[in-house]
């Protein structure tokens, strides 16, 4: 009788670690900028596509760390004047400030006030 208990809590145990794992990040979707800072995409993959106001799309991966803040690695390339440097991977972390519902707030590291976003899809 021992066994099938314990055989059933881990069974339990593996199908809630499982889902968990399977389970879609709250973050993922199309996220729109309430003041002119542009979208953020955020896929179930890992990768992200930021487009600023200005059309200059930017694209990654992201992760949440264990401190709750995300981790962006972008990869940019820039352009001065009349050439186009090598593409370099820049990191940039932000805090979850609110994610409820069709509402997001980040305060990006470094910078001062909090960016507001809605939930296009």
């Amino acid at each position: 009788m021992n066994k099938v208990i314990i055989r059933s809590i881990s069974l339990l145990s593996l199908a809630i670690v499982l889902v968990s794992c399977a389970a879609p990040s709250m973050l993922d979707g199309l996220w729109q900028g309430t003041e002119d800072f542009g979208t953020i995409e955020f896929k179930e993959t890992g990768e992200v596509i930021i487009v600023d106001n200005m059309s200059a799309t930017v694209m990654g991966h992201y992760e949440i760390e264990d401190d709750g803040l995300i981790k962006f690695e972008l990869m940019a390339s820039d352009i001065l004047r009349e050439s186009i440097q090598p593409i370099k991977k820049t990191l940039i972390r932000a805090k979850i400030v609110k994610l409820k519902g069709n509402r997001l707030q980040l305060q990006f590291i470094g910078k001062d006030g909090i960016e507001n976003f809605r939930r296009i899809h």
